[in-house]
């Protein structure tokens, strides 16, 4: 026997299932604030870390690993912000002050909110060691705006984007930059 589905107060003719079904998707998507077209954006995702007094973010696809400090050994003769060289995994890699670098405040007193950032430079791996990390945030990209939050000024020249959602405000931290700074390079290689 057929029957028609009433919803909303609407009858629904039952002889084409699928295109009920499509009926109802495209409701629900709009009902949950997903478009169609959702689709066909991309996502980017994030680490949300810390620099002095600024919150960045530093994407996901260019981060090896993030770990707690590991015991780091020093080396005489290195820039107050190289903190040394840390065994991750059997791999020797220097250890990075990020804060110290940019800002040339040292992170101070280690503590249990300090993580390590492992990124690859080409010749091997780095630690940035940050003074907190607040965890992953996931954006579309067409949540990207052309204007930056402001920031520490040191930190500028190393801003590549900036990410609104939800009226939060957030830079996007350039590794790639951080890496093939000569200031950068020339004291860690």
């Amino acid at each position: 026997m057929h029957r028609p589905i009433i919803k909303d107060g609407a009858k629904m003719n039952n002889t084409n299932p699928f295109k009920q079904l499509q009926a109802l998707d495209a409701r629900l998507q709009k009902k949950s604030g997903h478009l169609p077209g959702d689709a066909d954006r991309k996502e980017w995702t994030g680490v949300l870390f810390r620099i002095g007094d600024d919150r960045i973010l530093a994407p996901m696809s260019m981060l090896d690993e993030l770990v707690h400090q590991p015991p780091i050994s020093r080396v005489p003769g290195v820039k107050p912000w190289v903190l040394g060289l840390a065994n991750l995994h059997n791999s020797l890699m220097p250890v990075i002050d990020l804060q110290g670098f940019l800002l040339g405040e040292a992170l101070g007193k280690p503590d249990d909110a300090r993580r390590m950032l492992v990124v690859s430079n080409g010749n091997g791996k780095v630690g940035l060691l940050v003074a907190e990390v607040f965890g992953m945030k996931q954006f579309w990209t067409n949540n990207e705006v052309n204007e930056r939050p402001s920031l520490a000024t040191a930190l500028q020249p190393y801003v590549s984007a900036g990410l609104r959602r939800f009226g939060e405000h957030y830079a996007v931290f350039d590794i790639k930059k951080l890496l093939t700074a000569p200031e950068f390079l020339d004291n860690i290689l």
